[in-house]
């Protein structure tokens, strides 16, 4: 069905007797992807005249009345405390949550769930026969081998997901992973990551950072295990190295004695990486717009199997072109060469061979930079997957 025949088609259906709660652990309103998540959801569902509340039992992030949403912190503030204070205080805030919703909520009400906890789901789920409780999967529950870690994932996929009416993945594992563990009655969606429409109104015509030569920015975490920060160093050496100069520009900070730094000084290239600690919103968007092209270098793991790279969106609604390796969620929406170049994980020498090959065909580049924009545009838009969002929570209430 075309897409503004279903949009059409749902607006006619509006309902105003369902409120959402948005419940999440994390900061907010400026919270990283996970607040930029709750942030679509609810424009997506505003669009359909749905009521909400974000409802969050993190203080780290500052206060920001500008944003426009209706947001409200729970419990108390033990940023700064000891960690044993830090986890008492989580667990303290966590049934203050709950307390708040058994007051506030209606039997048709949603409860969406944005945790990824045990703790979380033991005492929230209480709240069962009170609401329709719906859990967020962004990325597999307690990804790492730990002992620990496997018999808390063993019991919150055999036991706690049976628990919940609906789940929101955001990637096809995912989606496949509550399909086999869920009860019978429960439901399922794939969403995948989201994008506020706004960035494609505006990406295009706002300033850029202005630097001397070619550069690539990096706005993802510094770890070698999640996003391959390494071999990316090892890759603008190598680039440089065939007589091409290119720099790497990354938000964060490193010390002067860990592997990165150690990595970077082996290859000689100081005065190639850059990092600028923390980037203010606008200064994001301008470096990532004067940005030659940008890398998501996920190494083969469990946890890069199953999650989608946020990233992602961002980048292409810069129309700029995205080096990408072929793991993961990304490889369900990307072309080789249309929409991105793919690279076979685990090689700095194939990243630096499409970085080159990037430089030396730029109308090429373009062309990807735009296949990948209109991707975003089809797939990622909030308003577009906020219409299947309130379609798949219309059809929980009648379950």
């Amino acid at each position: 069905m075309p897409l503004k025949q279903e949009y059409q088609l749902v607006k006619y259906r509006i309902t105003n007797d369902m409120k959402v709660f948005l419940t999440t652990s994390g900061p907010f309103p400026n919270g990283g992807a996970n607040a930029n998540r709750i942030k679509c959801y609810v424009k997506g569902l505003q669009n359909q005249s749905v009521d909400y509340e974000i409802l969050t039992t993190s203080h780290r992030a500052k206060e920001d009345s500008s944003t426009g949403f209706v947001y409200k912190r729970i419990g108390l503030d033990c940023t700064d405390k000891p960690i044993f204070i830090r986890v008492m205080a989580f667990v303290y805030n966590t049934f203050l949550l709950r307390s708040y919703l058994k007051e506030n909520v209606k039997k048709e009400d949603i409860v969406l769930i944005y945790h990824n906890g045990i703790v979380e789901d033991c005492i929230l789920l209480s709240l069962k026969t009170q609401c329709i409780l719906v859990r967020e999967l962004c990325e597999i529950p307690y990804y790492d081998d730990r002992i620990v870690s496997r018999v808390m994932r063993w019991f919150q996929l055999h036991y706690f997901f049976k628990k919940f009416s609906g789940f929101i993945a955001i990637s096809e594992p995912l989606k496949n992973l509550a399909e086999r563990y869920k009860n019978k009655k429960a439901q399922v969606i794939k969403i995948p990551m989201l994008i506020d429409k706004e960035r494609f109104n505006n990406c295009r015509y706002n300033s850029f950072r202005k630097i001397n030569g070619n550069y690539i920015f990096h706005s993802g975490s510094l770890s070698e295990l999640k996003d391959g920060f390494i071999g990316m160093i090892e890759a603008i050496a190598e680039v440089n190295e065939r007589g091409y100069e290119i720099h790497l520009y990354s938000t964060g900070t490193i010390t002067s004695d860990n592997d990165i730094s150690r990595k970077i000084h082996s290859l000689g290239i100081k005065d190639k990486i850059h990092f600028l600690g923390f980037l203010q919103e606008q200064e994001l968007y301008e470096y990532q717009r004067g940005s030659l092209l940008f890398i998501i270098n996920k190494l083969d793991t469990l946890q890069n199997r199953y999650c989608f790279a946020t990233k992602l969106g961002e980048y292409l609604s810069t129309r700029k072109a995205v080096i990408a390796t072929n793991v993961g969620e990304m490889n369900y929406f990307l072309q080789d060469n249309k929409s991105a170049y793919i690279v076979e994980s685990g090689s700095s020498v194939l990243i630096a061979k499409k970085i080159i090959e990037a430089l030396n065909n730029p109308e090429r580049r373009s062309a990807i930079g735009k296949g990948g924009y209109d991707v975003a545009r089809n797939c990622f838009c909030h308003d577009f997957q906020g219409v299947r969002l309130y379609k798949f929570l219309v059809n929980l209430k009648k379950t």
